[in-house]
């Protein structure tokens, strides 16, 4: 099994000024550096697919310790800069061999039980639709889209309320799968971009990764193993930003929108790091201040 990571940064973005979606730039990089370390000290190796800036950050500036880095991401274009999750998508399809990918706010502290790591699929867990967050943005998508897999169109029409794979962690050992499962999202994104280009597209991502990922494979009719047995409301997440559990009580964090956004999380992930890897702390410090852009975490 590989574990791998995708970091993709767009030309123009500066990631010593731009969060990333976390409540400050350097949460961002400190997200990062833990997330990897963790996974290096728990697994002793990891795999980063990336463009050539990012690598430049993570590998250069940073100097995380992957045991392989593959520029694969250079001539991969965003056909909208929202559309983050295509990144991923790129690096599920060129798997040669089954691969678990972890994102970039995911920290484990321990291994993932073995027979996880066997399933035909992986997922973090499965998210069932409310009306706080799937449920308007696929309205949305039904009202304006002019295409749909087949499997996310029957899905869309059935009378329960939709479910989805959190992508925290992605993965498998049926290649198969993730060839059809890719093809599928690449057609998603392309055959509607005339359309969404007019919409606030953010969303559509959790749609062409995570909810068709759950659609095909249950029109495969393929088991998914998930990290956490039960399944979680959408907006029903909990504890999975609580660094002052670690590692007693929780050894899998990851940080999801609004936790990455909440500067208490931050500050509790980047003292995790300060008191794991302080020299990977003070050297992501140093970056900052060897600019002189001002850091919002206080040491």
């Amino acid at each position: 099994m590989n574990f791998i990571q995708t970091l993709y940064i767009e030309s123009g973005k500066d990631p010593f000024r731009d969060s990333f979606g976390w409540a400050a730039p350097e949460y961002h990089l400190m997200g990062w550096a833990l997330s990897c370390l963790q996974l290096n000290e728990v697994y002793g190796k990891v795999v980063l697919y990336a463009n050539s800036q990012a690598a430049r950050l993570l590998i250069d500036a940073m100097q995380l310790p992957y045991s392989a880095i593959h520029l694969t991401h250079d001539k991969l274009t965003l056909p909208h800069p929202a559309l983050w999750a295509l990144s991923k998508i790129y690096t599920y399809s060129i798997q040669e061999h089954p691969f678990l990918h972890i994102d970039g706010d995911v920290f484990l502290f321990k291994p993932l039980h073995p027979k996880l790591l066997n399933g035909e699929l992986i997922a973090q867990n499965v998210e069932v639709a409310t009306e706080k967050l799937y449920i308007p943005a696929q309205k949305l998508l039904m009202q304006y889209l002019e295409f749909f897999p087949p499997c996310v169109k029957k899905d869309f029409e059935g009378n329960m309320p939709i479910r989805a794979c959190n992508a925290g962690v992605l993965g498998g050992n049926n290649l198969s799968f993730f060839r059809d499962y890719t093809d599928a999202a690449f057609d998603y994104v392309y055959k509607n971009m005339n359309i969404l280009k007019y919409m606030n597209i953010n969303m559509f991502n959790v749609f062409f990764e995570q909810h068709l990922f759950y659609a095909l494979a249950r029109e495969k009719d393929i088991s998914v193993r998930v990290v956490f047995g039960d399944m979680i409301e959408d907006f029903g997440y909990e504890h999975l930003g609580n660094f002052h559990e670690v590692p007693f009580n929780r050894s899998y964090l990851h940080l999801i929108g609004p936790f990455k956004r909440d500067e208490l999380t931050c500050i509790s992930m980047a003292a995790k790091l300060r008191e794991l890897y302080p020299d990977y702390y003070d050297r992501t410090v140093a970056l900052f201040r060897n600019r002189n852009i001002r850091l919002r975490i206080r040491r």
